[in-house]
């Protein structure tokens, strides 16, 4: 009985890497319903976690086709976690970037807006100049709730991977820090910020980390000096 039991998952786990291993390999819309089908049976972080494993494997077995393979996985992951999100919800990845550069600080803002259809209707990258790391991530959602709006998104799920900033959310929203974010959920018919494992976040962390080494600052509309 335990033999089987252990062919079986075995069995199971091959099947699973074979429908990711064609995904990662050719990314069509059919391939990506077949993975977004995996939602209701898997946990979305383990699934994600395995995806990220194959793509590795994936693009050391074939090196020339790496860059299609590490494209496609980044927008899998984008699809499991908006699978995730509830039906009719738009989703969101936020990201703070913060760098030193010859002693000079400086932040950057990062974010993708993923509409209720499911497709991907906005990306910003922006500096926000000599700002830290907390501030950056503050402002990354203050951006990505504006954009929503702007996109007549009204039911907003946003995923950061700051879990200090989610824990402040959830357990002192009155917080004064929040306010900018408080007045635009009063806007939104509904708003939910859930955390992501910072390597599940790389899309929205690769804009932020451009974003810091751009020579134009952009205010967003968070009150820096009331942070």
């Amino acid at each position: 009985m335990i033999t089987r039991t252990h062919v079986t998952r075995r069995q199971q786990a091959q099947l699973l890497n074979s429908i990711l291993d064609q995904a990662l390999l050719n990314p069509t819309s059919s391939h990506r319903h077949q993975i977004q089908q995996l939602i209701p049976t898997h946990h979305v972080e383990k699934l994600v976690e395995r995806l990220r494993k194959r793509a590795i494997i994936l693009s050391k077995q074939q090196p020339y086709q790496r860059h299609s393979i590490l494209e496609a996985r980044d927008a899998l992951i984008l699809t499991l976690y908006a699978a995730a999100a509830p039906r009719g919800w738009a989703c969101a990845w936020c990201d703070g970037s913060y760098i030193k550069i010859d002693a000079q600080q400086r932040a950057g803002i990062g974010a993708i807006l993923m509409d209720d259809q499911g497709e991907i209707v906005a990306r910003i990258g922006q500096a926000i100049g000599a700002q830290d790391s907390f501030t950056a991530e503050l402002t990354a959602v203050v951006a990505i709730m504006q954009t929503a709006l702007k996109h007549d998104q009204r039911q907003l799920w946003v995923y950061c991977d700051n879990y200090g900033l989610i824990q402040l959310w959830c357990e002192q929203r009155h917080d004064s820090r929040l306010a900018e974010i408080r007045r635009l959920a009063a806007t939104l018919d509904r708003f939910s910020l859930h955390p992501i494992p910072r390597q599940h976040n790389q899309p929205a962390h690769r804009l932020a980390l451009a974003a810091t080494r751009c020579t134009d600052d952009v205010h967003v509309g968070i009150s820096y000096k009331n942070i």
